[in-house]
């Protein structure tokens, strides 16, 4: 499939027919400013009732229902490869959600959108480390909002615009995420703990991104040898592996979720059996 890179470019639901008859399904297609040959390009099938969102239409909403909130947000990241979207707001004024001295974090929100059927709209919370901007995502923490592209969901502007109220309560959900991670840094990383970690809390991430993680946590300019490592630092390297990569994919930000829940389970399980 050709790639376009605009986000909001054109999007429209064309119906199939075969020799006799008209499909049940849909094509979804996409517009390409840029090509004046072909400027329509096929990014999915779907079902006669699913109902397509743009991602403008999308963004323009919850901008306007962030912008409407108690907390000030900035444009963080965008991503989009044709099919898939997903677009990051960070606020702008700190909250007290220090994981340990000097160590803050802050509230991110996140929308999600897609053309071809792949994943169903969403909106969440997730948090960012302010001293290197990593995103931390987890479906499981964080508080979120999910509506899917049907007829029988036509209403799903006023449904998200109900479900904003998450906002207003993500400063708690970011300092609950906090408090959990702090566990972590207590749990020291020695040859054992990576063992445990990478065995029984995020054994199918892959090995490549594993391999960066450990390759990242001792590439970071505040790691000083002569200070243990902890499982708090693991966490940090993952997310800033997954995070940060000049070209990401939708496996990067599905990992970034695997790894911060996976490590948010360790921590509870440690504070348990200390318990």
């Amino acid at each position: 499939m050709k790639e376009v890179t605009n986000p909001f470019a054109e999007i429209k639901k064309v119906p199939l027919f075969g020799e006799t008859l008209q499909s049940s399904a849909y094509s979804v297609h996409l517009k390409d400013e840029l090509d004046y040959q072909k400027p329509w390009n096929e990014v999915g099938i779907v079902g006669k009732d699913y109902m397509l969102v743009s991602n403008k239409k999308i963004v323009d909403m919850v901008e306007s229902v962030i912008d409407h909130s108690d907390v000030d947000f900035d444009l963080d990241k965008t991503f989009f490869n044709g099919r898939q979207f997903m677009r990051f707001y960070k606020a702008i004024d700190e909250i007290d959600a220090e994981v340990e001295v000097g160590d803050n974090l802050g509230i991110g929100v996140m929308v999600a959108n897609s053309y071809d059927g792949s994943t169903s709209g969403r909106f969440s919370i997730f948090a960012y480390r302010l001293l290197c901007k990593n995103g931390m995502m987890s479906k499981k923490m964080f508080d979120q909002y999910r509506f899917r592209h049907t007829q029988a969901h036509e209403n799903w502007e006023e449904e998200l615009e109900s479900a904003a109220e998450i906002i207003k309560y993500a400063g708690t959900n970011v300092k609950e995420f906090a408090s959990t991670c702090s566990k972590l840094t207590d749990a020291y990383l020695d040859v054992s703990t990576v063992g445990t970690i990478r065995n029984d809390y995020i054994p199918k991430l892959p090995v490549s991104t594993f391999g960066q993680t450990i390759d990242r946590i001792y590439k970071d300019p505040d790691y000083d040898k002569t200070k243990p490592l902890s499982a708090w630092n693991f966490l940090n390297a993952g997310t800033n592996v997954l995070w940060h990569k000049k070209k990401q994919t939708v496996a990067d930000f599905n990992n970034n979720d695997y790894v911060t829940s996976g490590m948010l389970q360790y921590a509870k399980d440690i504070t348990t059996v200390v318990a």
